[in-house]
């Protein structure tokens, strides 16, 4: 009896063991096949992260492509815009210098000689000469229209006066050379001016002795005046 009850109770716990093992060999299956499943979803989740990164940065990218193409597209625009306004200017310079041109010509065609343009440059010589600088300006700015006119004639006068003791016109004549691009179509007036400075002085545009002088001449209400007085010519740029 005492047998069977070993025997029995040996057989219990044989069982109870295998089917322990069993239990612990099932779990650890589960286990494993559970860590798996983190693992791999980790590796997706790595994955996905990536891709998303990778997205975002190449969006990034074309955000920046575009954002650079919109910059160049504001810079061309600036550019033709730019363009644009100096061929404005361009076109109005243009058309000034040819209605200046054209005041000029049918000046010229209204007279046979050119005494009016030589009176204008010895009318203008005698009034430094003698002392009437207002004058002279006029033959240059007939109307003050601003502020800058008016010191332009201060500063006219301040050169002559108290500085030149004497202003002889001794020659002038029509400059027939070859002009300039910047000054085709104008009437050029050659002068020579002998000039003696009050002694000290130290201002003014005329030096002691005999000084050369350019006159640009135009036309002021069917008037010759003086545009402007060049020290020299511009030399002429020849291409080939």
């Amino acid at each position: 009896m005492k047998k069977f009850i070993l025997i029995l109770v040996s057989s219990l716990i044989l069982t109870i063991f295998v089917l322990f093992n069993y239990f612990l060999w099932v779990r650890g299956g589960e286990v494993e096949r559970y860590k798996e499943q983190v693992e791999s979803l980790k590796e997706d989740q790595a994955k996905s992260n990536d891709a998303r990164n990778d997205d975002y940065t190449n969006y990034k990218n074309v955000l920046r492509q575009r954002d650079e193409e919109i910059e160049n597209l504001k810079n061309e625009m600036d550019d033709l815009k730019t363009k644009s306004s100096k061929a404005q200017d361009n076109i109005q310079s243009l058309m000034t210098a040819k209605d200046e041109s054209d005041r000029i010509v049918k000046k010229l065609l209204l007279q046979n000689d050119l005494i009016e343009l030589k009176d204008t440059v010895v009318k203008w010589a005698d009034y430094i000469d003698t002392g009437r600088y207002e004058e002279a300006f006029r033959l240059q700015t007939p109307k003050l229209l601003t502020q800058e006119d008016a010191k332009k004639r201060n500063d006219f006068i301040d050169n002559f006066r108290n500085v030149i003791q004497s202003f002889k016109l001794k020659s002038v004549a029509l400059y027939r050379e070859e002009l300039s691009t910047d000054l085709k179509g104008s009437i050029i007036m050659e002068a020579q001016i002998e000039v003696k400075r009050v002694p000290g002085a130290i201002k003014g545009d005329f030096l002691e002795g005999l000084n050369k002088r350019y006159f640009k001449m135009s036309v002021f209400e069917n008037s010759w005046i003086i545009s402007d007085i060049m020290d020299y010519i511009p030399s002429v740029i020849v291409q080939n």
